[in-house]
């Protein structure tokens, strides 16, 4: 709700109007990546709809010779389709509905497109995603009233007439319409007299409507008077008898052909009184048009809709005879996935031409990143198997050996009768008949698995060779109810006898599942070439490659040539074998992939010399995923990349173009060149024929005579450190610079394959629009040292040796480079060397340029005497990845010359004149040296000298020049401070000769526009969706004026009460990002911005008065928890950012402002970063991810972003941002000495133990203690010494508890395995279990510990300073299993947190002791929670339902809950309510199926025994329908399809929807999608 209000006051004119909108609620605002991604979408398609106007302008710029179509034609056209692009490597069949039923099947071949005729709606209300259209197909009316004959009325002026129009509809005739009565009015003025009687009117209006149908409405014309309001005359008719349609392929658009006259009546409205005062009997004629949308369009729009079903998506299936999906058009989701029979495939959208392209692809895509054209070939492994197992196969009666064999497998499922719970499983038995030997194979299964096992998960894999044709189905050809059959026990189970079902002494059942699969062919298995692949294109893996059981193998090699065979992957000797694919084999099998790198090599297939591994050809691939997705189940679906790429490329960051060279170390100590080639600045270079797993050494060669110091440093090694460092000496000036190597690469990670390396300099020397110059580095730190009063005897040279000397040879394009400089203890003397030594000048103390703003004034003498004023600075380098400080020489001053002609200058008065010509820009000039200030003055060819000026700041000043014949020329002259060139850029134009006239200022009263709100909330989801941050502001007061100044000048005020930024991820360690430390006053807000700016610009220029942003003084905290960067990279990663439209036909100019006066306050931040590099992605830190590690939550520093004061700037608008944060980030690395004494020894200390102690915990190879642990460690959270010394202590009794235990638990787990062998490896890892993991525990003993100490340390202290502990505004949004984004709800918000902090206890024997944190926290999604008597929650969730005991109900959002006990869907089997002492339930029991012989077989949830009040349903109903609906949708999801997808083999669940025969993953959509 808001409130407005106007406020003038009459008796102060020059007092300003107001106008004040005020909010009285909280105002929300949710801003997802869905509906970041739809508005992306529609300021493209905007964008691109822009250009009609343009065309209608200048039609001549649209050219009609473009390959593309036309946006003009675009936007007449009539119709839009969806295209399917079917890149499965197979043939699809697709098809759409129609009012009929299905249209035609559409056979769509591998590699084609093919426009299907589903018109697409324009209204962006309509929702492709959720196929939520508007029931009604409502059809546009245009109407147009163009002009009028009516009867003459004699008067003094020319009347005013109206016409209204009204679209109403038929009352006599059926109709269902939402649309009443439409109406509109226009008011016409009489134009001509065509008679004496008749008078013509214009109106030319044109008036829009919507109807339903034009059969069930009528138009009306109602002709006034507007003088007297006497009705002039009436028209009356049914729509469709009078409107007319507009064909799709019309060429005649123009509404003046359509036009028509209509007689007016007068009996409708006017009495015969009225009729004979104005003389007339008829009320006159009114020429309109009345036109209607296309008709063809309307009545496809019309057949769009069969029973519900939206005919604006299409439906895709691997057979004509289906099963059919429903593929929805995914606009702001990167991808989609569906199911294509048993298979899963993917789905992107992209718009061009106003059609819909959706490119229909597997899983599975291979992006070429290389400087190759790379042919990419997939080689089957099981072709060799078939043949074998062919020959052994037995003719059976009904199956096909030369064609596809068909093979049943049956699956009996057995329940038996317990008088207390109800038919409960048994056991299930498979036959699973081999096709070899024809008898059966019988499997015992867990009947709770069962539907997990029917869908061939582990220990039910198809043979090779062979693959699924349908899903499992019961066999009801038993003809019993169910497909059961019945008998008195289990051993009188005798398929397909049965027994009577309704004899009571039945105390068994069974039914029998069956499942078809059919023999790959011989011809199915063979390779797939997939062709050649430009550098940069991507290709998706046919989706036979990973679906069949026949595993292929991923092979690429250089195109154009058969110089090089296939490739094949190169492992690194200590690199382990990873887990999960067939032993002693390194191929890369897309259909069963996982997220790593490797090395591949092409060798050559003719020996060109003995040295043939120089010759060979390496490649890294990289293999990533991207969540997509989820199923019913809650677990991901993954979108995988293949990514091919140099296994080597370095980076040059130095300003000079060098020479580089990779040499190879043979096992005899040579070398082999491997790579020789040009780097230049900023480029990067990719080495493709060095081998990473043999020793390499990198040589460079800067230009400019630089020479290495040693031939080569190693910088790759498979067991030895790389080198850091590379020395140059100049062949010039003897200087010697050692470059700095980084490795974006950690040893210790084995599996990183590629390296990016940086070499860069310390320092650079940049030197632009001077002469000819030589610099000294001069050691003046001795004379720093020595005592301030000088004896007279002491020699004033002492201490100033030369350290460096650098000459114009070395200058490369102005740029040099140089080692680590000490500014405080060096100094700079220059000297001008144009054609001989010069002389330098004094020398300059350097140590100015470690200030961030720091510069110094040095002058530089020539061989005459003259000098030249320079202005050194220091800046960071313009490669923002590198540490590089720029050390800048800008002459002082230079001058360009706008005046058409030739000028002289003088910058003192001893100097010679010096011509500026006029065609002279950025010229600096060399002056006699002159004892005070250097002035400048001008003149021109017939005038005297100017008076002097002194140039010490930005402005723009007026020069008068007197001439020899006493005229006066003015001069303007335009003072600027860009750095680019000089440190002034002085410009002279010609004045005007007019004199300025002051203009009096109008009388204007100013007006102010202020929003008032209370409190403001941002909510910012990703794509899965999950709230990652959360800003709340309070008491927002945004104002915007105009007027002062006699309407000359605006003002633009933001005021923030407060402002915090919350971290909503669940489990964080520092739940707020961002916020003031102390709370702020009222009176006292935390942000206050002004900024007022002139309406009119002065010669051009945007003049801003005033910039003034102020922050509070008190110091603001940000605190990072590693896991909040990296959501908000993977929510940067899914905005289609590459949508928005880069290039525009407008050409923009960069306009000049000025700013007389900018303050901008200090503000104060302390940072803190605690890092988990459990949650961070692999390998994407480089060599720093162990730094980062290793410091771990040690970073707490304290950064000073120091006040900004300036007058009289001048800048362009598009350097207004690189300054902003050009200043930010000079103020962030000025001072290292902030983050070297901010660094926390604990810190230090503790996260070296838990590294240690993680190191020994792997070593174990226990996978349930690693699990454990890693849940510990992702949800612990230390606040003091208690909590640091308990959870130690448990750690460590975890240790040695795990440790003991696999003495026995081991050997036995091995021995159940693989037998005897598996004896001697269970005792092997028992004993080692034994021996490390309770040193694990104590190293996290010592750890945490010390993480209590220093967190007590730090409360202490922050009690001490009177600091407020922080907490959240809210607690995260919850997020239900439906991936829908409601409106916020604190309670549910409350019970996700439960739900997260939830902990249970592991039992070690029969005594629960370790707590196990967030058991389902990454699991389930919350769905209600109830409070119960006793402190305790009911709470359920999609997966189950768990009474939990709190320990305080005020805080169980912040303290864990313990889970009494769970019961999940699965395992239920009845709901029942109970009554004790009350009429009303007050008891819940839960039976489950499966219960250990000492647990009860019955859960009881105790509700409150209170009465409740009538009309209240009681607490017990409440948690049993949540149960019974949570219960209904998981037997639901039951009946699901398991597919296989691309993932070690993985499978995913899809539910199925009878009603139009589709399957969709039940997935996390988007918010908005």
């Amino acid at each position: 709700m808001s409130l407005t209000r106007y406020q003038y006051d009459p008796n102060s004119p020059g007092s300003a109007s107001q106008l004040r909108f005020t909010s009285t609620k909280d105002l929300n605002l949710n801003i997802s990546a869905s509906n970041a991604n739809m508005i992306i979408q529609a300021y493209a398609s905007w964008d691109n709809f822009s250009d009609v106007d343009q065309y209608r302008k200048r039609p001549e710029v649209f050219s009609p010779s473009s390959p593309t179509r036309s946006i003009v034609d675009v936007h007449h056209q009539r119709s839009y389709y969806i295209i399917p692009q079917n890149k499965l490597g197979q043939d699809i069949f697709i098809r759409a509905t129609e009012m009929t039923g299905f249209a035609d099947i559409i056979r769509l071949s591998s590699g084609d497109m093919k426009p299907i005729k589903v018109p697409v709606s324009k209204n962006m209300s309509d929702s492709h995603l959720k196929g939520k259209l508007c029931r009604k197909i409502r059809t546009m009316v245009t109407i147009t009233i163009a002009d009028a004959m009516l009867p003459r009325v004699e008067g003094l002026t020319s009347h005013q007439y109206t016409v209204a129009v009204r679209v109403s509809p038929d009352h006599n005739l059926p109709s269902e319409s939402l649309i009443r009565q439409q109406s509109a009015r226009t008011c016409g003025r009489t134009s001509s007299y065509l008679s004496s009687d008749i008078e013509l009117v214009e109106w030319s209006e044109i008036f829009f409507f919507k109807v339903d149908s034009p059969d069930t409405y009528i138009l009306e014309l109602i002709v006034a008077d507007v003088g007297n309001g006497d009705t002039i005359g009436f028209f009356f008719a049914p729509l469709n008898q009078i409107a007319m349609y507009i064909s799709d392929d019309s060429t005649q658009s123009d509404p003046i052909n359509s036009l028509m006259w209509m007689d007016l009546s007068l009996s409708a409205f006017m009495n015969t009184t009225q009729a004979d005062r104005r003389g007339k009997k008829s009320g006159g004629k009114l020429r309109c048009a009345v036109i209607l949308s296309p008709k063809s369009n309307i009545d496809e729009a019309n057949e769009n809709f069969v029973g519900g079903i939206n005919s604006r998506f299409i439906q895709i299936s691997p057979s004509m005879e289906g099963p059919w999906t429903t593929l929805r058009l995914n606009y702001a989701a990167p991808a989609a996935c569906w199911r294509l029979g048993n298979d899963v495939v993917a789905s992107q959208v992209s718009v061009k031409d106003g059609s819909r392209y959706v490119n229909i692809r597997s899983l599975v895509s291979v992006h070429n990143n290389t400087d190759f054209v790379l042919d990419f070939y997939l080689v089957s492994k099981a072709s060799s198997e078939i043949m074998e197992s062919s020959a052994d196969i037995s003719m059976l009666e009904g199956v096909q050996l030369n064609g596809n064999r068909i093979q049943t497998d049956e699956f009996f499922e057995i329940e038996t009768y317990d008088p207390n719970a109800g038919w409960i499983g048994y056991k299930a038995h498979l036959n699973q008949d081999q096709p070899h030997a024809g008898g059966s194979q019988q499997l015992r299964i867990d009947v709770n698995h069962l539907f997990t096992k029917m869908q061939a998960t582990s220990g039910l894999e198809l043979p090779s060779g062979w693959e699924w044709i349908d899903d499992w189905h019961l066999d009801t050809s038993a003809n019993t109810g169910g497909g059961w059959i019945y008998a008195p026990d289990v051993e009188s189970l005798n398929w397909p006898v049965s027994d009577d079902s309704l004899i009571s002494l039945n105390s068994a059942r069974q039914r029998k599942w069956i499942r078809n699969r059919k023999q790959i062919s011989l011809d199915a298995s063979k390779d797939i070439f997939l062709g050649q692949l430009k550098p940069g294109d991507t290709v998706p893996l046919p989706l036979s490659a990973l679906t069949q059981s026949a595993p292929f193998v991923l092979q690429l090699r250089p195109s154009g040539s058969d110089k090089y065979s296939w490739s094949s992957v190169v492992r690194k000797p200590c690199q382990l074998q990873v887990s999960g694919k067939p032993k002693g084999t390194s191929e890369i099998y897309v259909s069963d992939l996982a997220e790593s790198e490797e090395l591949l090599c092409c060798s050559p297939l003719s020996e060109i010399s003995s040295n043939a591994s120089s010759h060979k050809i390496w490649f890294c691939l990289g293999i990533q995923a991207t969540e997509i997705s989820k199923d019913i189940h809650s677990d991901p679906i993954q979108d995988w990349s293949i990514l091919v790429k140099s296994p080597l490329s370095i980076t040059s960051y130095l300003p000079l173009t060098a020479e580089y060279s990779i040499l190879e170390m043979q096992a005899s100590s040579h070398f082999i060149p491997c790579s020789r080639g040009i780097s230049r600045p900023g480029r990067t270079v990719n080495i493709y024929n060095a081998n990473l797993c043999n020793p390499l050494f990198f040589s460079l060669l800067p230009r400019r005579g630089w020479l290495p110091l040693h031939e080569a440093v190693l910088i790759s090694h498979p067991r030895e450190t790389p080198s850091k460092t590379i020395s140059l000496r100049s062949s010039i000036s003897g200087r010697i610079v050692q470059l700095i190597i980084e490795q974006d690469y950690d040893d210790k990670e084995q599996t990183m394959m590629s390296k990016t390396i940086k070499v860069f300099a310390p320092y650079w020397f940049s030197v632009s629009k001077c002469p000819q110059l030589t610099y000294r580095l001069v050691d003046v730190g001795e004379k720093k040292r020595t005592r301030k009063i000088r004896f007279p005897f002491q020699s004033k040279k002492k201490g100033e040796g030369i350290v460096e000397e650098i000459t114009d040879e070395e200058m490369y394009a102005g740029h040099t480079i140089a080692s680590a400089l000490n500014f405080n203890l060096l100094g700079l003397s220059v000297a001008v060397t144009d054609s001989s030594n010069g002389q330098f000048g004094p020398v300059k103390d350097l140590s100015p340029l470690g200030d961030m703003d720091g510069s110094l004034d040095v002058y530089a003498y020539n061989t005459g005497g003259k000098c030249m004023h320079l202005f050194v600075s220091a800046k960071p380098c313009p490669y923002q990845s590198i540490p590089t400080k720029v050390v800048t020489v800008r002459p002082y001053m230079t001058f360009t010359n706008r005046l058409g002609q030739d000028m002289y200058i003088k910058l003192s008065r001893e100097d010679e004149p010096k011509v500026l010509r006029s065609s002279d820009a950025r010229i600096p000039f060399l002056h006699c040296e002159n004892e005070g200030a250097d002035k400048l003055q001008v003149r021109l060819e017939d005038t005297e000298w100017s008076f002097p000026v002194q140039i010490v700041k930005e402005d723009t000043i007026a020069l008068v020049l007197r001439g020899n014949d006493a005229s006066r020329t003015f001069l303007k002259v335009e003072i600027r401070g860009y750095e680019e060139g000089s440190r002034f850029i002085v410009v002279f134009r010609l004045g005007s000769t007019k004199a300025h006239v002051r203009k009096p200022q109008m009388e204007v009263t100013p007006v102010e526009i202020i929003i008032e709100l209370g409190v403001v909330g941002v909510s910012v989801v990703d794509h899965m969706p999950k709230e990652v941050f959360y800003m709340y502001l309070d008491r927002v007061y945004v104002s915007y004026s105009t007027g002062y100044d006699g309407g000359t000048t605006s003002r633009f005020k933001l005021i923030l009460g407060h402002l915090q930024i919350d971290n909503q991820l669940p489990l964080t360690l520092m739940p707020v990002l961002f916020a003031p430390e102390h709370i702020s006053d009222i009176h006292q807000p935390v942000f206050k911005m002004s900024i007022t700016m002139k309406n009119a610009s002065t010669d051009g220029v945007q003049v801003y008065p005033f910039v003034y942003i102020r922050v509070t003084n008190k110091c603001w905290r940000l605190n990072i928890h590693e896991p909040i960067i990296w959501a908000l990279v993977d929510l940067y990663n899914n905005l289609q950012l590459e949508h928005i439209p880069q290039s525009s036909s407008v050409t923009q100019v960069d306009p000049e402002i000025r700013v007389d006066l900018i303050d901008i306050s200090e503000l104060k931040l302390k940072v803190s970063l605690e890092t988990a590099p459990a949650q961070r992605p692999h390998g994407v830190l480089g060599v720093w991810s162990p730094v980062l590690s290793a410091v771990g939550n040690a970073f707490r520093i304290q950064v000073h972003l120091r006040r900004v004061v300036r007058e009289d700037r001048f800048m362009q608008r598009s350097s207004i941002v690189p300054a902003i944060v050009d200043r930010i980030w000079r103020d962030l690395i000025h001072n290292p000495l902030h983050l070297l004494f901010s660094v926390d020894v604990l810190g230090i200390t503790s996260s070296t133990l838990a590294s240690l102690g993680k190191g020994f915990a792997e070593l174990s190879t226990d996978g349930q203690f690693l699990q454990m642990r890693s849940k510990q460690v992702l949800s612990r959270k230390i606040t003091g010494v208690a909590d640091g010394f308990i959870q130690g202590t448990e750690a460590l009794a975890q240790g040695v508890a795990f440790g003991v235990a696999g003495v026995v638990r081991k050997p036995v787990e091995n021995a159940r395995q693989n037998g005897l062998l598996g004896l001697a490896q269970g005792i092997g890892r028992a004993f080692l279990g034994f021996l490390v993991q309770p040193v694990s525990g104590a190293l996290d003993f010592f750890s945490l510990t010390v993480d209590g100490i220093g967190a007590g340390c730090s409360k202490c202290l922050e009690v001490l300073n009177n600091k407020r502990t922080f907490q959240r505004i809210r607690n995260p949004r919850a997020v239900r299993a439906d991936g829908i984004l409601r409106e916020y709800s604190e309670k549910e918000a409350i019970g996700q947190m439960v739900l997260y902090l939830a902990e249970a206890s592991q039992n070690f024997g029969c005594t629960a002791i370790f707590t196990e944190p967030s058991k389902f926290a990454l699991s389930d999604y919350y769905e209600e929670h109830f409070i119960v008597p006793n402190q305790k929650v009911v709470l359920v969730t999609n997966k189950r339902v768990m009474l939990l005991q709190c320990s305080s109900l005020k805080k169980m959002d912040k303290k864990p809950c313990k889970i009494m006990w769970d019961v999940p869907w699965k395992e239920l089997m009845a709901v029942e309510l109970a009554k004790q002492g009350s009429q009303l339930p007050s008891h819940l029991l839960l039976h489950v199926k499966n219960f250990r012989r000492l647990e009860a077989f019955v859960r009881v949830i105790k509700c409150t025994s209170v009465e409740e009040v009538e009309e209240i349903e009681p607490l017990a109903v409440k948690i049993c329908t949540v149960a019974r609906k949570m219960w209904r949708a998981h037997e639901d999801n039951i009946n699901s399809i398991m597919l296989k997808v691309p993932s070690s083999q993985r499978y995913i669940y899809f539910t199925r929807s009878e009603a139009d025969r589709t399957s969709v993953p039940r997935a996390v959509p988007g918010p908005g999608q």
